[in-house]
């Protein structure tokens, strides 16, 4: 099964280096808007399903790509992005003076736990994307769009690929064979 993953489109806060996670729901800026529909244009293969988180940013990206296939969006909490508790709304220096460690390096290396501060693990993180691919693939779908966010696919790029990415650039596609 070949599961195309999506980061949505931008917004003000990815354009001021703010980590929004879950809780910060935020919805495409005017440039987020163009990258949606650009997205919509230059995809040109098939696909059985669109799944989407259900944050403003990546179920806007998701319903530009749903309309103009005349395909429904499914909305699966699953896909929402990491959960950052009370960092939320920070910048990775802001994160960094507040739990004493280089919070940009632990996050990409897949390493952190925002639990003290509400939030969530990389390990929870995990374990609900696994969720996620284990129903699709039980599903007859062949091909799979996933619109999400950027620590999702950092978490399938470590998780199926074995690959490390510090980042992937907004409205950006990542090609899983699962």
């Amino acid at each position: 099964m070949k599961f195309i993953f999506i980061r949505h489109g931008e917004t003000n806060s990815n354009v001021v280096g703010k980590r929004m996670g879950k809780r910060i729901d935020e919805p495409l800026n005017e440039e987020g808007v163009r990258q949606a529909k650009q997205l919509a244009e230059n995809i040109n293969f098939a696909f059985d399903a669109l799944y989407s988180s259900p944050l403003k940013r990546a179920h806007q990206t998701a319903e530009l790509l749903g309309k103009k296939f005349a395909v429904p969006v499914i909305v699966s909490n699953e896909l929402a992005e990491n959960d950052f508790g009370d960092l939320s709304g920070k910048s990775w220096n802001e994160m960094s003076e507040i739990t004493g460690q280089d919070a940009k390096a632990i996050h990409t290396k897949l390493k952190f736990n925002y639990r003290p501060y509400g939030g969530e693990s990389a390990d929870e993180v995990r374990e609900r994307l696994l969720r996620f691919i284990d129903d699709i693939k039980k599903t007859p779908a062949n091909t799979v769009l996933v619109l999400t966010h950027g620590g999702i696919i950092r978490m399938m790029h470590h998780v199926f690929a074995n690959k490390e990415i510090e980042t992937s650039e907004n409205a950006s596609t990542h090609e899983f064979d699962l």
